[in-house]
């Protein structure tokens, strides 16, 4: 995974991502802040698809890497490991009501997936969340571990 654009975008949608799967948990904390995420809300299904898209890509293209990254940065590897599982997951979670809109999914289908994922939002939300501010900081100030 380059660490230009990409890796921003990346970065960015996790925090946006997760934030909008917390969103709940976010209101009964700081009211302001869940005005802020239910005016994002709307874009819901965009910022997912958006991210699922990004977190396949990197996925793809670190897979040729990834025996020399878990020898090289093995605890920054299992955190980008774990950011691009929740975005996927994340993603797909929130981009299913646009998958049912442009007939992607049978309401059925999308019903079932809904389901699934539900009762693991809370915990991917912290996962997107935590794992992209580590690799914001990673970033940042190039920790080798």
């Amino acid at each position: 995974m380059g660490f230009s654009g990409g890796f921003w975008i990346l970065v960015i949608g996790l925090i946006v991502a997760g934030a909008l799967a917390l969103a709940e948990i976010i209101k009964k904390k700081n009211p302001q802040a869940g005005e802020a995420i239910e005016k994002i809300s709307k874009y819901q299904g965009y910022i997912g698809i958006g991210l699922l898209a990004v977190s396949i890509w990197n996925l793809l293209s670190i897979l040729r890497w990834i025996s020399f990254l878990m020898r090289a940065i093995p605890v920054t590897t299992i955190v980008l490991i774990a950011a691009l599982g929740a975005g996927i997951l994340l993603g797909l979670s929130q981009g299913i009501s646009l998958f049912k809109n442009f007939g992607i999914l049978s309401d059925e289908k999308a019903g079932k997936i809904e389901g699934k994922l539900s009762g693991i939002k809370i915990p991917l939300g912290f996962i997107a969340v935590s794992s992209a501010v580590y690799l914001i900081l990673w970033r940042l100030v190039k920790w080798g571990f």
